[in-house]
């Protein structure tokens, strides 16, 4: 007996029941027979798939379901095939009775487990025969309450709607499930031909965030000739789709933006039909090629559907075709049909985005997998394991964030934005909605660089509207939200909360506005040059024996230009801290280095900071080289008669201070201004 447990969290059962078969199997010598197995083998694996689909098959199910394909394929064959056949791929008596057991054990245990959706209780039913509450799903939508902030449930029964829908951007957290998707179907037929705007052309919009459809099939039946025809439109961050169908030809699935997961879906088409600008991952899903018109090619497929299998050789197949310069595709772990041409990619117009697009592919399988006669673009690679891993929907995705909560099968990995991904811009619905978090953590074991939950090193990010988040506590010491080690770094509204080490500003220009930080101890450090303008520095409550201390710039150079400016922020207790800071001593910063440099100008300093203002590192480590200064702050903590003495500590006057403004200290006019973000150049009094 092969022991497939090992590998049953990493595969789907479909690959499980095919690496069963193969396994146990005997070679056949006869190249006839052989063949004539693999087509019986794919048929009831075929019947067991779609079964699978529409029941949620786990477990000792899916253990159970390898023998009743290996039972009903041998079992067919015995009963049919020649006898010459039968003396070399005969199952013996008891294998049979075997086997037939574990059947009758199958169909049991199947009704013993309900499949999920079973727990899901609708708010909405939506029923074509009018056995529901509404008999469309436009109106179903419309009955949802405006001031509803839990997941909104729609149960669409059986039926075929023809209607176009849109979920609209303030229904948030809408699920709609079904009965299967080649039972709940909802089509259109609109299409660009015709004279509509390719938006209008979607049989199904997505705009608001967190959606998610579950055993739904969304189709547009214009056809190859009517061109552009969308089924389904994903402009919504967080949208999840599980066990469904989108069919079409031409621009079937239109993934526009934000972060976008697929699941064990089935998607049509022809031309470019999965495409837009979203990032996405899809997960154990067929992408199936239909017939095109005469004069027309495939691209974005894996394997033939039933209109194009038999012709397939008359018509080319790629993977995928570079719409934007910087277009971004990876194909792992995968299954890739003859039906894709040797050279695997397409060309879109020219060399149009040849050496600036990313193209990979990782550990894919089957006949049309060979990398030997790719495309030579300076923009394709075949990646190794530590690059794909990339890619992943927990790093690529983020998906620990959101997908867990949801119960979305899934696997998961820690978040970098390597070096090579430049100009990339992130944002959310708000830094208390969409929210990437981890607890990695020194006291752990882990190096400080792996505790970060999300590392930046890449030129010119950009986040706006995202909450970091490091939920290590304070007993865990260092733990990292955010890491950025990267140059011309923006982050707009956005919120960074830990404890120790909360922002690791490591290097390059950055740049902070109406973000909101809090930690305790050295939660702002770095080697950065960054300036952080009118933003919210919050300290929490830290360990009875702790102090807390805001910076810990680390400048080790003296005339190097990096160090830390606050410009215009506020220095305040955070709601854990606000009734007990008179028991904790709060700090504006130390120096990690002995030529730390920091500026706090123009700011709200309230009454939890220390009248000494700053704190020694350790002994006088740097307190006559380093470069601490206020200016023209207010509030109860700005009075600086009590501040240190410390030779390299100042007040300083306006003169001064305007060479640590945003236009001079990050030279930000250079770089800053064609970004179109929210910034002060100079001094704000």
């Amino acid at each position: 007996m092969h022991d497939i447990s090992s590998d049953w969290s990493k595969k789907s059962v479909h690959d499980i029941i095919i690496y069963y078969m193969k396994a146990t199997q005997p070679k056949e010598k006869n190249a006839t027979n052989r063949n004539t197995l693999l087509i019986n083998r794919n048929i009831t694996t075929a019947i067991i798939k779609q079964f699978m689909l529409h029941n949620s098959v786990i477990g000792f199910e899916a253990i159970s379901l390898i023998f009743f394909t290996y039972f009903f394929g041998n079992l067919y064959t015995y009963v049919n095939f020649s006898r010459k056949m039968r003396s070399t791929f005969a199952p013996s008596f008891h294998v049979l009775i075997t086997v037939a057991l574990h059947c009758i054990a199958m169909v049991l245990s199947i009704c013993a487990v309900p499949p999920p959706l079973s727990r899901l209780t609708p708010h909405i039913i939506v029923a074509k025969d009018g056995s529901g509450n509404f008999t469309t799903i436009s109106k179903a939508l419309d009955a949802i309450p405006r001031k509803y902030t839990g997941r909104y449930v729609i149960y669409l029964k059986s039926g075929i709607y023809e209607e176009n829908v849109v979920v609209t951007s303030r229904m948030f957290n809408v699920t709609i499930y079904g009965d299967g998707y080649n039972k709940s179907i909802i089509t259109g037929n609109k299409n660009c031909k015709d004279g509509f705007q390719l938006p209008d052309t979607a049989t199904f919009a997505v705009l608001g965030f967190g959606f998610m459809a579950q055993y739904i099939g969304f189709k547009n039946t214009a056809g190859p000739i009517k061109e552009q025809a969308v089924a389904l439109r994903v402009k919504a961050n967080n949208a999840v789709f599980l066990n469904c169908l989108m069919e079409g030809y031409q621009d079937t699935l239109w993934a526009n933006t934000g972060y976008q997961f697929y699941r064990n879906c089935r998607i049509t088409g022809t031309i470019d039909f999965i495409f837009g600008e979203a990032s996405v991952v899809f997960q154990n899903c067929d992408i199936l090629m239909r017939k095109p018109l005469k004069y027309q090619q495939n691209n974005c497929n894996f394997l033939a559907d039933d209109t194009l299998e038999r012709e397939k050789g008359r018509f080319k197949s790629y993977l995928g075709r570079p719409w934007k310069n910087y277009s971004t595709t990876v194909v792992m772990e995968s299954y890739i049909g003859d039906l894709i041409s040797p050279k695997g990619w397409l060309e879109w117009s020219g060399t149009q985005g040849l050496d600036t697009l990313f193209y990979a592919e990782f550990n894919n399988r089957g006949p049309g997998s060979n990398t030997s006669s790719r495309v030579r673009w300076p923009g394709y690679r075949v990646i190794k394991r530590k690059m794909a891993a990339r890619f992943t929907v927990g790093r690529f995705l983020k998906g620990k964030t959101w997908l867990t909560n949801l119960g979305v099968p899934v696997h998961f990995e820690n978040v970098v934005v390597t070096a090579r991904m430049v100009n990339v811009t992130i944002y959310g619905d708000g830094y208390d909605k969409s929210i990437v978090t981890g607890n990695k953590n020194c006291k752990d074991g882990f190096k400080l660089p792996d505790t970060a939950t999300f590392a930046v090193l890449g030129f010119g990010f950009m986040a706006q509207y995202i909450g970091f988040k490091n939920t290590a506590g304070p007993i865990k010491e260092q733990a990292v939200a955010l890491q950025v080690n990267a140059k011309n770094a923006v982050f707009l509204n956005c919120l960074m909360e830990g404890y120790q080490d909360t922002l690791w500003a490591n290097k390059g220009y950055q740049f902070y506005r109406n973000c909101r930080i809090t930690g305790t101890i050295d939660f702002i450090f770095g080697e950065a040059s960054a300036v952080f303008q009118k933003c919210d520095i919050l300290m929490r409550k830290p360990l009875k024996y702790q102090q807390n201390v805001v910076t810990a710039q680390g400048k080790e150079i003296q005339y190097a230009k990096n160090g830390f400016v606050l410009q215009n922020c506020n220095f305040l207790a955070d709601d854990t801290l606000e009734r007990e800071k008179g028991r904790f001593k709060s700090y504006l910063g130390r120096p990690w280095k002995n030529y730390s440099t920091t500026v706090v100008m123009e700011s709200y300093i309230g009454d939890l900071i220390s009248p000494k203002g700053w704190l020694e590192w350790s002994g006088t480590q740097g307190l006559d080289t380093l470069f601490y200064a206020e200016f023209n702050n207010r509030g109860p903590g700005s009075n600086t008669s009590s501040r240190v003495r410390w030779p390299g500590y100042r007040v300083i006057k306006r003169k001064e201070a305007a060479r640590f403004t945003v236009g001079r200290f990050l030279k930000g006019k250079t770089w800053l201004t064609n970004l179109g973000v929210p910034v002060h150049f100079g001094l704000f009094t």
